[in-house]
């Protein structure tokens, strides 16, 4: 059985993928160093939404299922 990334190699990983915009969820995500943003909790996910009303892009948000990641594509 393959064990779990860690957060820095969920990283490597996503900066090898062609995608425009990355939104990391969590604490853990907050103590790496990257160009990504970055969200403490799914509160701030949702108040980032809100505000900057993403349009014609797609945006990849990674977080844990604990976090409630399901609430935001009402937003969306």
């Amino acid at each position: 059985m393959r064990g779990k990334l860690s957060r820095v190699q969920v990283i490597n990983l996503l900066n090898t993928l062609p995608i425009p915009q990355i939104w990391l969820v969590g604490e853990e995500f907050g103590k790496t160093t990257t160009t990504f943003q970055k969200y403490k909790n799914i509160e701030e996910v949702k108040g980032a939404i809100r505000q900057e009303q993403p349009q014609g892009f797609y945006i990849l948000i990674k977080g844990s299922n604990r976090i409630k990641l399901f609430e935001l594509p009402e937003l969306l």
